[in-house]
């Protein structure tokens, strides 16, 4: 059974590195947001892509780990990391807790920026919708997507003479 409390210590690691790489990801991704940057927001969002690919399958080593745990020390089915902990070897237990404490603070700071970048993009997406308004106040179909008759986007005139 200390075989497979080392095993578990040996995948939380790796699930922490990984944990940091997808915070640098977004990272990345938040600040080529500010910089409305396209091809960075493309390159960062195709890493962030295979960095969750990478945690999903540590993750699932994990869960076989403590499922094995679990049924080793006799606890019910999805008991918590946090409830299989106290039962290991005592050489491992203040590692395995440490590294669980540091991963809930890393995978809280990634949550935290996507939920901002989430954000961003929205006001992104948003600005250019309004861009594309002013650009264009009416559009060129008849219909609205509720089946009403489309009408001209705001009381301004046109901004561009489309005569020229």
């Amino acid at each position: 059974m200390e075989s497979l409390f080392y095993d578990l210590l040996q995948v939380l690691e790796r699930q922490r590195e990984i944990l940091v790489e997808m915070l640098a990801a977004a990272r990345d991704h938040n600040e080529a947001l500010r910089l409305n940057d396209v091809d960075a927001i493309r390159e960062v969002a195709v890493r962030g892509e295979r960095v969750a690919a990478r945690l999903k399958a540590e993750d699932r080593r994990r869960e076989q780990l403590q499922e094995t745990l679990e049924k080793e020390l006799g606890l019910q089915d999805g008991t918590p990391l946090s409830g299989v902990l106290p039962y290991a070897p005592a050489q491992y237990r203040e590692s395995l807790s440490l590294l669980a404490g540091e991963m809930r603070d890393v995978a809280g700071d990634v949550a935290r920026l996507v939920e901002l970048n989430a954000i961003l993009t929205r006001q992104a997406m948003l600005f250019n919708e309004q861009m594309l308004r002013l650009l264009k106040p009416w559009d060129d179909s008849t219909y609205q997507p509720t089946g009403r008759p489309a009408p001209p986007v705001g009381n301004s005139p046109l901004l561009i003479n489309k005569t020229v």
